[in-house]
């Protein structure tokens, strides 16, 4: 360090506590940031997210359904399955694992059921025939997995029942139509039409046969002696989603049923004997006036459920715990910026899954041609600094994640692995796959740009003036020749100043021949690069000469961001100033 008793150092040497957009950035910790733009934080660096790869995609076979929807019918004209997959409306999908060695995605598009394998870099499509095809205009499918059954459902036609083989309709006494499905213990659940009345299907193995075949009979709810259907209050509005919550310390590994609406959250004990329902506190009251906005927001992580609330995320542990409180805040206040200005009407589509012990989650949806897309993802790291024997540190928003225009996330261990989907449009406006892959290093698309604006600097006080001198940064894992740019804002100047761009280089490997593990076919195997101290120099900004007349060197606080477009990690950054004898502006008596 240089030894000046009027230089002045702030920084950041850890930005483990992700984004925290809610508060005045001059109150941030050291550790937290104002805005983080295709960023992870896992550990302390802010790193380039994981890559968007575009899978190709391989169709199996064709099936042709005429103008009427009918399974090869004579009235043109007629529909292939790569056309209806490509450009039919998207309508939902579910990872589906039947205990067949194959690990799959199913998918309901323009009202056709099609089966997505995915292999290493491509995806294999398969679609499966009904004498006549759902209505292709619904915008939302719902698709839940009972047993060794996915079971698809629009609210309208009979309800779908696929097998991992062959698909076919509900039949007497078996699956209801209906919305949002839920499995647990043992038994199948169903939104009804009217989206308040729930029907409960019969317990696993409670006939003969098959035992799972009895998940798909609904012959109890017409027993007199038990309970045929349960509704909810008209207070809570409409039911849009409903869960089982994990539970870690039970041997089924399953607690209550959680049915969410819009504007409350009942729970449901089905754990409680069938005959009991009636006189038992079966149905519960949960929340009040806290609801979600659609299923597929609707997420378990470890033993809780997350969900998209009215005013932001929410979960059922922490929003039961607040419920006697006066806080009543939902968990993501720091993404706020993205979060408050999404459309309401549009929040039913909205996707979450758990992957790499991050939610990631759709934002921003935008609509287009009978359903929205998404232009953002934000993640929610819940594995930052934690290590063993140590405390849990809280969840920190990574950010928000921008570069393709998705419409579901879809996650699942796939041949023991854990892989992430996101349905969305192509460049053409197709239906398209990609991949959430931790494995590349930038998106089919090209190099990933990121960026993040650390808190705002005012190195300890807040009423003494500053000349701005410079800033370091160091950066590590540069796997991809990257561009970086920084920026800087004196107090609240409305624009970002350019103030300096260079590059970092990913140093190869050029150990002789011959050492183990240094050459790949001959070659010599990259490795990943550093940049001990990238320097941002004295800033040549010049002044405000149309409103201000100020150097915009000088300042009381300073807001800064650092860009880069390659692959790499900022580990720690430090900007220092002069301090300088502040003007007197005030008017002489």
């Amino acid at each position: 360090m240089i030894v000046d008793a009027n230089r002045q150092y702030d920084g950041a040497v850890s930005f483990a506590g992700g984004q925290d957009a809610g508060k005045n950035p001059v109150l941030l910790q050291d550790d937290q940031y104002q805005f983080g733009e295709n960023v992870h934080c896992r550990g302390g660096p802010a790193t380039t997210r994981t890559a968007f790869s575009l899978r190709t995609l391989n169709f199996l076979n064709n099936i042709n359904y005429d103008a009427r929807g009918t399974f090869n019918g004579t009235i043109n004209p007629k529909i292939g399955s790569q056309q209806a997959f490509q450009q039919g409306l998207f309508q939902g999908a579910l990872f589906y694992d039947p205990s067949l060695n194959v690990d799959s995605i199913v998918a309901m598009i323009g009202g056709r059921l099609f089966q997505c394998v995915p292999q290493q870099t491509t995806v294999d499509i398969t679609e499966f025939s009904l004498p006549t095809q759902n209505r292709g205009d619904i915008p939302i499918a719902y698709l839940v997995q009972a047993d060794r059954f996915c079971v698809v459902q629009d609210g309208e036609s009979g309800a779908i029942i696929f097998d991992g083989a062959t698909a076919r309709r509900a039949g007497l006494n078996e699956v209801p139509t209906g919305l949002v499905m839920a499995y647990g213990m043992g038994r199948l659940v169903v939104l009804g039409k009217d989206r308040r009345d729930i029907f409960f299907g019969d317990l696993w193995g409670s006939h003969d046969g098959e035992p799972g075949l009895s998940v798909l009979q609904f012959t109890e709810m017409n027993n007199p002696l038990t309970t045929e259907i349960a509704t909810l209050p008209f207070t809570m509005g409409h039911a849009v989603g409903m869960a089982f919550i994990p539970q870690q310390d039970t041997t089924m590994g399953q607690g209550q049923l959680f049915v969410l609406a819009e504007k409350g959250t009942a729970s449901f004990f089905l754990n409680l004997p069938r005959d009991q329902w009636a006189f038992t506190t079966f149905q519960v009251m949960f929340l009040i006036d806290i609801g979600a906005t659609g299923h597929r927001s609707i997420t378990p992580v470890n033993s809780d459920i997350w969900f998209r609330s009215k005013d932001g995320w929410r979960t059922i542990r922490m929003a039961h715990a607040e419920a006697r409180g006066w806080s009543q805040l939902p968990m993501s206040t720091e993404v706020t910026n993205y979060v408050d200005v999404e459309t309401p009407s549009l929040l039913a589509w909205e996707s979450s899954i758990n992957f790499e012990n991050r939610l990631w989650s759709l934002c921003t949806p935008i609509w287009n041609q009978g359903r929205p897309y998404f232009n953002g993802m934000l993640s929610l790291d819940f594995f930052v600094l934690s290590s063993f024997g140590q405390a849990a540190h809280k969840p920190s928003w990574d950010g928000h994640h921008s570069g393709i225009q998705a419409t579901q996330l879809v996650a699942g261990n796939f041949n023991a692995q854990q892989r992430a989907f996101a349905f969305g449009l192509d460049g053409s406006g197709n239906n398209c796959i990609y991949e959430l892959d931790p494995a590349a290093t930038r998106d089919t698309s090209g190099l990933i740009t990121s960026s993040i604006v650390p808190k705002s600097f005012t190195f300890q006080t807040y009423f003494d003036e500053w000349v701005l001198e410079g800033a370091d940064a160091w950066f590590e894992d540069i796997s991809e020749q990257t561009t970086v740019s920084a920026y800087l804002k004196p107090d609240n100047y409305p624009d970002w100043i350019p103030w300096r761009t260079g590059t970092l280089y990913p140093p190869a490997n050029l150990t002789p021949i011959g050492l183990p593990g240094q050459f790949s076919n001959g070659m010599p195997v990259m490795r990943e690069g550093f940049s001990p101290r990238w320097n941002f120099y004295k800033p040549d900004v010049g002044t405000d000469s149309a409103n201000t007349r100020r150097d915009l060197k000088r300042g009381f606080e300073f807001s800064t961001k650092i860009q880069w477009t390659g692959n790499a990690a900022l580990n720690r950054y430090r900007i220092y100033t002069q301090k300088r004898i502040e003007k007197k502006l005030a008017t002489p008596d």
